[in-house]
């Protein structure tokens, strides 16, 4: 009896990690559509800053009400378009 337990529990293991009963059963590994948008961020940039930028950016974000993502993104379009005008 105790190899049936077992093998009980290997499937319920199995079933339990493949399908996420909080998605209504679907399966974890397929993708979700997110809300569409006419702008989506594929792109992903790593970068190293020293304290004094980072409070900076903290400070931006904080007081404009946006992420630190969204001041970065406005900063990259401000020196663009300062080049720009040159």
């Amino acid at each position: 009896m105790k190899l049936f337990y077992n093998d009980i529990d290997i499937c319920g293991y199995i079933c339990y990690n493949d399908i996420d009963p909080t998605k209504g059963g679907v399966f974890a590994g397929e993708k979700k559509m997110g809300r569409p948008t006419e702008n989506p961020k594929n792109a992903t940039i790593k970068f190293r800053i020293d304290d004094c930028t980072s409070k900076k950016l903290d400070e931006c974000s904080f007081r404009m009400k946006v992420s630190k993502s969204e001041v970065l993104r406005l900063g990259v379009h401000k020196v663009h378009d300062d080049l720009n005008k040159e």
